[in-house]
């Protein structure tokens, strides 16, 4: 359904093939490939490595055309209604002002009980909390009822949102959820709106865990800690407005760790459009600060070939 409204060709006329660029010219498989592909789709995913010259070569081999898949409710924004991935990063600290508010012994999990104790956060949300709390991916396992709620919220903002116009399914399942968020090297902070989870977002040290990201690309972004902030997610309307909540806490209580940081995150070609807007207000209003330019390391392109 989302590549027929992004593509215009019927789903029931086409076999959708996901093949690696160095594939596509080998000469072992070309032959194969040029069959399978008749009156067919084949979805490419295109990183900076590929360059222009290669998907030229490609289109010459298999007299094909090459296609993006395209995002009709970003008709204002030619270039942003082409489906692509990508992730950005930039260093940051403490301000030089707030350094009195570090913990000793550097770790999240004592920065957020400092941070719980200055903002006179209680232990537990009430009934009626309005405010952000953090839990490690061990406690949500603990706490069914506020798991329970934070899938809910997944299906919504992955699902019905951002996975509308991409061509990569994001409507993940919920094994796959619990494996990813309540990993115990994750921070999860939740905001609550009238006392029920209505926004959440997730920051982890450990890269290990998105696979999905190119690690080449990381070990050459910088030598401080690297803490990846890998999705801020929202339910229905009223929770939208929460997000910058959540991630100035999470700035917040890694500032107060009292170490130098380089902040990594992803977006589509939708999200970037508001996750770029809130992530620079997040970090006027924090105790963090910016210290070098937001930069776009590397973008995975979504691409179709059709004959």
């Amino acid at each position: 359904e989302v590549i027929e409204r992004m593509t215009g060709v019927h789903a029931q006329d086409c076999l959708f093939l996901a093949i690696p660029l160095s594939l596509m010219r080998n000469m072992e498989y070309e032959q194969q490939i040029s069959k399978k592909i008749e009156g067919k789709i084949v979805l490419l995913e295109v990183t900076r490595s590929n360059s222009e010259e290669q998907l030229a070569e490609i289109t010459n081999d298999f007299a094909a055309e090459i296609h993006d898949f395209i995002d009709e409710r970003l008709s204002v924004d030619p270039e942003g209604q082409k489906a692509r991935f990508s992730l950005f990063g930039f260093d940051a600290s403490i301000r030089p002002e707030n350094v009195t508010l570090c913990v000793e012994d550097g770790t999240f999990s004592s920065a957020w009980e400092k941070y719980k104790t200055l903002n006179q956060i209680p232990e537990e949300p009430s009934k009626d909390s309005n405010l952000t709390y953090i839990y490690s991916g061990s406690e949500l396992m603990e706490n069914p009822e506020l798991l329970s709620h934070l899938w809910r919220i997944t299906k919504h903002g992955f699902g019905s949102v951002l996975g509308a116009y991409h061509p990569v399914c994001m409507d993940v399942d919920e094994a796959f959820f619990l494996e990813h968020i309540a990993h115990p090297n994750n921070h999860i902070a939740v905001r609550y709106l009238d006392g029920k989870p209505a926004c959440y977002g997730t920051m982890t040290q450990d890269l290990v865990l998105s696979d999905w990201m190119s690690h080449d690309i990381l070990e050459n972004v910088s030598p401080k800690t690297k803490m990846l902030f890998s999705e801020v997610i929202s339910g229905e309307e009223r929770g939208a407005m929460l997000s910058p909540d959540v991630t100035k806490t999470l700035a917040d209580v890694c500032a107060m760790m009292g170490i130098e940081f380089t902040v990594l995150f992803e977006s589509t070609n939708l999200s970037e459009r508001y996750v770029l807007p809130i992530v620079k207000r997040t970090f006027r209003e924090s105790i963090a600060q910016i210290t070098t330019d937001i930069v776009r390391l590397d973008t995975l392109q979504y691409k179709y070939l059709s004959k």
